[in-house]
C-alpha cells in the first residue's frame, strides 16, 4: 500500500547485464536506512543490498 505513490516514479531500469539480486523496494530501503542514521554507505545491511547497488538508486 505504501508502495503505491513512489513505484512509478522509480526508474524502468533496462540496462544490459545481469539483473539485479535485489528488488528496488529493498533498494530503497536501505537508502532511507543510510539516510535516516547517517551511517557511511558501506555500513548499510546485506538485508538491503549490497552499498554500491544501493548508492546507485536515485534517491
Amino acid at each position: 500500500m505504501q508502495w503505491a505513490t513512489p513505484e512509478p516514479l522509480l526508474p524502468v531500469g533496462r540496462r544490459p547485464g545481469r539483473p539485479s539480486a535485489r528488488t528496488k523496494r529493498q533498494l530503497m530501503g536501505g537508502t532511507r536506512r543510510r539516510t535516516r542514521v547517517g551511517a557511511p554507505w558501506w555500513d548499510i545491511p546485506e538485508c538491503d543490498g549490497s552499498w554500491s547497488a544501493t548508492y546507485a538508486v536515485p534517491a
